[in-house]
């Protein structure tokens, strides 16, 4: 198994770089197919079968912390320490939550926004739009909206309700 932290000795090449960038594009675009991989441990090995990786690499290298990730099913002490819900009232931050309609933890985006939006004393606000992840640009199977991007400065982030934008994006 690959050391948590990234060596010399498993880095890619450029080309491979490429190939797991495609292959999570890939995964991404049948969102659905990808979600419902089962059992979740293989997801890393499914999405990267197609990719040549160096010798001693394995799929679950590129993703080092799926496996752990995998291994604790319930909330425990790990998945609390990542959770930032017990300080929604303490941070003191103006935010900019962005995801995207093909974002596979979209529902994390929207509950920080409204936790935040409701505890923190800073200024909250929400853009979700027609990408994935990464935010790595248009998929050819989506259509591509036109014109500019429309700021929504005047919007109020208090507001529990979307408002769509003439390309599609929801501002709040």
């Amino acid at each position: 198994m690959p050391p948590d932290e990234p060596t010399a000795a498993y880095r890619t090449d450029d080309d491979t770089a490429a190939a797991a960038h495609d292959a999570i594009a890939s995964a991404t675009d049948d969102l659905l197919e990808t979600a419902t991989t089962r059992p979740l441990i293989d997801l890393s090995a499914s999405v990267f079968a197609d990719v040549a990786l160096p010798a001693g690499l394995e799929p679950t290298g590129l993703v080092p912390h799926w496996e752990a990730w995998c291994s604790r099913p319930t909330y425990d002490d790990f998945w609390r320490s990542f959770d930032p819900e017990p300080d929604y009232g303490r941070i003191d931050v103006p935010g900019l939550h962005v995801t995207g309609w093909y974002e596979l933890c979209q529902s994390g985006a929207h509950v920080n926004y409204r936790g935040l939006r409701d505890r923190s004393p800073a200024p909250q606000h929400l853009i979700v739009g027609p990408w994935t992840h990464g935010g790595d640009g248009w998929r050819p199977t989506r259509p591509r909206p036109t014109g500019k991007v429309r700021v929504a400065g005047s919007l109020d982030p208090r507001s529990d309700r979307a408002r769509p934008d003439a390309r599609g994006a929801a501002l709040l």
